[in-house]
Parts: structure tokens; sequence; C-alpha cells
């Protein structure tokens, strides 16, 4: 059976999302051995790590982030990746 990214240990997440006066900031991409690539962006006090097979995908999405479409170049991301990975950022800034 599927598992949808939102569910873990049948609690489910919090929605990824950009709410008025959130930052959102693309950090980094990473490509692993050709295969996939992690974009790594910040929303808010959170950092998020996205797994996507298709590095067009990763390029587009980045492209509607440096034109400040941040809320499609977000869901660009959520909607093709196959894997997320959720980090809090430290509350000492």
């Amino acid at each position: 059976m599927y598992q949808n990214w939102y569910r873990s240990s049948g609690k489910k997440r919090e929605p990824i999302v950009i709410s008025d006066g959130d930052s959102f900031e693309w950090e980094s991409v990473r490509d692993i051995d050709g295969s996939y690539s992690i974009v790594t962006v910040a929303v808010a006090d959170s950092r998020y790590n996205f797994y996507l097979w298709s590095s067009k995908t990763v390029k587009t999405a980045q492209k509607l982030h440096s034109k400040e479409s941040f809320k499609k170049s977000l869901n660009m991301l959520k909607k093709y990746s196959f894997d997320v990975k959720v980090q809090e950022k430290d509350s000492d800034d």
C-alpha cells in the first residue's frame, strides 16, 4: 500500500504552506549519483528536504523561486517529490 509522505506513524503532518509574512528561501540542490536530487528550502521556522527524480522539475521550481513565484515553486516541489524530510530550525536565533 502507498504511504503518503504527509502521514507519519498514523499522525498527519502539518501541511507545508507559505503564510503571509513567512519567508521562503531556496538553500541548496544536491544531485545524488545522477539518480535523484535533494532540494533544501526554508519556510518560516522549518527547513525541508524535498527528494525529486527529475532535474528538470528542480530547475523549473528554482526558476519560479528566482522570479519570486514562491507559492508556485513550493507547490511544484510538493507535487513532484517522492519524499520530504522536515527539520525544525534552532530557536536560538
